[in-house]
């Protein structure tokens, strides 16, 4: 782990929903930080570690490895990931040794206008 293999950045929001006061709710997105991460590019890697989690399909999958920071809530539930603007859907998180994760995220589909 040295510290000029983190050389991309990334931004990690936050989504919530809120009420909007006519009975419904809007989706809240709020940017909770901003990170330095490194790119995993080995694509046999990637295989490896989707076919383990069971995940077979996979829209632009990507990899980034960040050092732990305790200021951020590590869910894979609420949060997001936006790395040169695209948004990518957290599919799983792991803790590889106390100081990095290792977070699996696909790129979010965009939706079809008719």
């Amino acid at each position: 782990m040295l510290a000029r293999d983190y050389n991309k950045r990334i931004s990690v929001y936050q989504v919530e929903s809120l009420p909007d006061g006519y009975g419904g709710y809007t989706v809240q997105k709020t940017v909770l930080a901003d990170s330095w991460a490194k790119r995993v590019n080995s694509i046999s890697y990637l295989q490896q570690r989707a076919t383990t989690l069971g995940i077979t399909d996979l829209y632009e999958p990507l990899i980034f490895k960040l050092r732990f920071r305790n200021d951020l809530p590590y869910n894979g539930r609420n949060l997001y990931l936006s790395y040169q603007g695209a948004e990518y859907v957290i599919k799983s998180i792991t803790d590889v040794n106390k100081r990095e994760l290792d977070i699996l995220c696909t790129k979010t589909i965009p939706e079809n206008i008719v």
